[in-house]
């Protein structure tokens, strides 16, 4: 081995050797820590204070450990940090020159209490009139554009990763967020929070995290773990997100995991995420857009492969009892007032894809949105979708701008399945076959029922091979006639009502369902009629008048016809609730059928007699 090459391995030793002989000499320990207390207020504005020991160790590795030290962080806001433990580890090479450069920073027992601005008060918009409303919005358009244009002047003066730090190390540790007037404290356990390589020049920092937040009373905590890495870049002043990965549970009954990429602008207050979301059997993916300055605020273009709000259940006893409540009290009853002030603090755009979304059993399939919301006006542009085995395609606006809010909508179902849409609102599928739907609606009010019962507009429904379970009408009426001709059946008929053809015009008016006119063809009988269904009650009244066919005999003998019963309109009248037995719908009035009977017997004989004296008088 060469005398050079000895000498460049022998180097760094012996250095290390000086450093260690040197240094108790040239450094005590008060005066390393003034030092490392110098650099930190230097470089990010902390100042640190040490009421505990302070002890210098030089191997295995050098390091400055105290003990009850303190931090107090500057800005606005007041931070104070306090820790049981606190170890500094230093570079040994810059010390030679009596410079401080920090290797790794080690944390146990901190304690750091944070005292939140005061806050401004929310403005409660349901306050205002129309014209404040009005006033509202433009003035918080012309705010968010000088906030706009005033974002990019400012640079923050000091990022919190502003120190070069190979390793940032903290365990059992708490935060404490107090709120302005110290009445209430929001304590955050750091479990575990690793960094390395914290640097302000655009290199990767890996980070792990781990937290618990308490829960609601006798529930676990609420678990966060976070794990990728991160890039700051001084300069521009924007921090870099690495494939950070974030786990949460506790907050949802299943657990919540999110993954994001993309670029955070501190001084804009914006970010540009690519995330990847999963929640149970839930999976999404997409482009998410925050900017606190512009419109829309969040712009985000999503593709779930299913939806359902059962999902979005909240964990904890509580939130099973409020669950369990509302269903057994069948939901909220629908007087609550809207809620108004919440979407007039929305500004979003969206363009969903969803595979599949479940609403109250209504299964939505291919579903795709585009959704702009602002100033009060959620303007769903497009909805389409397959629904009940039906083609979906419809528009809505729903505009909360005033106080009394206004919904607007209009599209059309086709081909859909009726015996599906009865199960999935949880009824028999009492009726079978297809159905076209088409509609122009449009309603105002303050709550939801306000909104139903104003609701006005034409619907057209066209049907094909439908068919009516537990209720035969040409049985019912051939029972009638039967009866009319002193006979009995002497066949079982189906109690099935089979529509060769049924159409009807309806129109919205009081939260009301007008079905007027209502046409229906039977093999045997032509219906036509009107009634209402009323939403609310989930009532329905029908009046029916049929003619019957001249041959009706064939369903039974005893149910022939002639020229009398033909030439009557047979009254049929239904009434009941949608989710009572079809059995119990409709009856035949026999009354009005006897008076009809009588009025033409007695028309007849007048006729007859007529005719008769006519005859005598003309053969004089």
């Amino acid at each position: 081995m060469s005398r050079t090459l000895l000498i460049l391995l022998a180097t760094p030793v012996l250095l290390v050797v000086i450093a260690a002989l040197l240094i108790p000499v040239l450094l005590d320990e008060e005066k390393l820590l003034a030092m490392a207390a110098d650099t930190l207020e230097k470089e990010t504005g902390a100042v640190l204070l040490v009421k505990g020991g302070a002890s210098l160790s030089i191997f295995p590795n050098l390091s400055l450990q105290l003990g009850d030290a303190s931090i107090t962080m500057p800005g606005e806001q007041e931070m104070a940090l306090k820790a049981g433990s606190l170890g500094i580890g230093l570079e040994l090479m810059p010390l030679l020159s009596r410079e401080i450069e920090i290797a790794d920073i080690s944390i146990d027992g901190l304690v750091m209490t944070i005292q939140a601005a005061p806050e401004q008060p929310a403005l409660d918009t349901s306050t205002l009139s129309d014209e404040q409303l009005d006033e509202f919005y433009s003035k918080r358009r012309e705010a968010l554009g000088s906030a706009n244009q005033a974002a990019g002047q400012e640079s923050i003066a000091a990022l919190p990763l502003a120190l070069n730090v190979q390793r940032l190390s903290v365990t059992n540790s708490m935060l404490e967020m107090v709120s302005a007037d110290n009445t209430e404290t929001t304590r955050v356990k750091i479990v575990m929070l690793e960094a390395k390589g914290l640097n302000p020049d655009d290199r990767s920092m890996p980070i792990n995290l781990h937290i618990q937040l308490d829960g609601e009373e006798g529930a676990p905590p609420v678990d966060v773990t976070l794990e990728g890495a991160v890039r700051v870049d001084a300069a521009s002043q924007q921090l870099a997100l690495e494939n950070i990965a974030v786990s949460v549970k506790g907050v949802m009954a299943e657990r919540v995991t999110l993954q994001a990429s993309g670029v955070v602008e501190l001084m804009k207050q914006a970010a540009d995420l690519q995330i990847e979301l999963v929640l149970g059997d839930m999976r999404g993916d997409g482009s998410v857009r925050y900017a606190s300055f512009e419109t829309p605020q969040i712009n985000a273009k999503l593709h779930l492969n299913k939806f359902d709000p059962a999902l979005l259940a909240l964990a904890g006893p509580d939130a099973a009892a409020a669950a369990d409540s509302s269903a057994s009290n069948g939901g909220a009853d629908g007087d609550q007032a809207l809620p108004l002030n919440a979407i007039r603090a929305i500004d979003t755009k969206a363009i969903l894809k969803i595979d599949s979304a479940n609403f109250s059993g209504h299964v939505v399939k291919k579903v795709r949105a585009n959704l702009r919301v602002v100033d009060g006006i959620v303007r769903l542009n497009s909805l389409t979708g397959t629904v009940h085995g039906g083609e979906l395609d419809m528009k809505a606006t729903f505009n909360a701008k005033h106080n009394t809010a206004k919904l607007t909508t209009k599209g059309g179902l086709k081909n859909m399945d009726l015996a599906m849409a009865l199960e999935a609102m949880g009824s028999e599928p009492i009726v079978t076959g297809k159905a076209n739907l088409g509609w122009r609606l449009n309603s105002s009010g303050s709550t939801a029922n306000q909104l139903i019962e104003a609701m006005r507009g034409p619907i057209d429904l066209q049907t094909s091979e439908v068919v009516l379970q537990s209720l035969g009408i040409e049985k019912m009426l051939c029972e009638a006639v039967a009866l009319a001709n002193h006979e009995s059946l002497t066949k079982q008929l189906p109690d099935i009502t089979r529509f060769e053809n049924l159409s009807v015009k309806l129109r919205m008016d009081k939260g009301k369902v007008q079905l007027k006119p209502l046409r229906a063809e039977l093999s045997k009988v032509m219906l036509s009629g009107e009634g209402a269904l009323d939403l609310l009650q989930q009532d329905f009244k029908v009046s029916f008048k049929a003619t019957l066919s001249e041959d009706m005999g064939e369903l039974d003998p005893a149910c022939r016809v002639n020229d009398r019963l033909t030439a009557i309109a047979w009254p049929i009248n239904c009434k009941g609730k949608l989710a009572g037995d079809p059995a119990d719908w409709c009856g035949v009035d026999s009354q009005k059928i006897i008076e009809d009977l009588a009025t033409k017997e007695v028309q007849h004989q007048l006729e007859k007699e007529g005719s008769k004296l006519l005859d005598k008088l003309f053969k004089r």
